[in-house]
């Protein structure tokens, strides 16, 4: 009864947009994304300031390797596009590369924190976009703990659902994806007024709709907007992927058995103790 709520309950409200940064990591030239050798983008964004790498080719088709740095404005862009050589090769040890000088200006404008548009020197504009080689848009990738990051006006709200079980897909996506106890869950969904996010509801304890979320995902994190069951005003939700569907965490420092040692050592511990003791009578 309560993944059937679930399923009844994920397709509601309607779709609200926010500002983006652009995701760091590696981009792709839509019309080039054939999967065959071709130019890479590396964008990364740090305090408003712009840096991305560029791997491509000269007219005689010899690789190349480009940088350009500036500030990000309105998602907006624009600064000279440096090319370097010389630097060390495989096995050449030490050897300094130098920078030849600027081969025109780059423009870029992003739409959201996945997509955008770049104008390379000397050429139109082309879409672009981040790569997600890993994450597929099904139900099976949203499996794991994730975090889910609300702004209300009285402050934060971050809740961690692990989404585990897998039901029959709703009217809009292709599989729910729920928490043990039915109160979480979200769908991909691929067609109606989300298509192409992510659909989360929460109920409250009584099984009764709580929350909505809606974002776009890609890879371990997340953007989008939350509402109240009675459909008031939506605020901001940040999203974070913990663990993958393997149960594998992602993160910077902490490895998975790190964490289930930390958990488990008092318990341990306790129990050493319990079994040098006296007999409990």
């Amino acid at each position: 009864m309560n993944h059937a709520r679930l399923l009844v309950l994920s397709a509601a409200l309607c779709v609200s947009a926010h500002a983006f940064v652009p995701q760091a990591g590696v981009w792709v030239v839509n019309a080039e994304n054939n999967g065959l050798p071709g130019r890479g983008l590396g964008i990364d964004v740090q305090n408003n300031i712009f840096a991305m790498q560029v791997f491509a080719y000269d007219a005689d088709g010899r690789p190349a390797f480009f940088t350009a740095v500036g500030t990000l404005a309105d998602q907006r862009v624009s600064t000279q596009m440096l090319r370097h050589q010389g630097g060390p090769s495989f096995g050449s040890g030490p050897r300094q590369a130098v920078t030849v000088g600027s081969v025109g200006t780059v423009s870029l404008r992003f739409t959201d924190g996945l997509n955008g548009f770049v104008t390379f020197p000397g050429e139109t504009e082309k879409a672009i976009s981040r790569l997600n080689f890993g994450y597929a848009a099904n139900a099976a990738n949203l499996k794991g703990v994730w975090v889910l990051t609300s702004y209300t006006p009285s402050g934060w709200v971050a809740e961690a659902p692990l989404l585990q079980t897998t039901l029959s897909s709703g009217t809009y996506g292709n599989g729910l994806v729920a928490s043990a106890d039915g109160r979480y869950g979200c769908e991909n969904q691929t067609s109606g007024s989300y298509v192409g996010q992510i659909l989360c509801i929460k109920l409250n304890a009584s099984y009764s709709l709580e929350k909505i979320y809606a974002y776009r995902n890609s890879v371990n994190e997340g953007e989008g907007d939350w509402w109240p069951a009675n459909g008031g005003t939506g605020y901001a939700l940040y999203v974070k992927r913990l663990t993958s569907p393997s149960g594998n965490i992602n993160g910077l420092l902490r490895a998975e058995d790190a964490v289930v040692d930390h958990a488990v050592a008092p318990l341990q511990a306790q129990l050493n103790a319990l079994g040098a003791a006296p007999p409990l009578r």
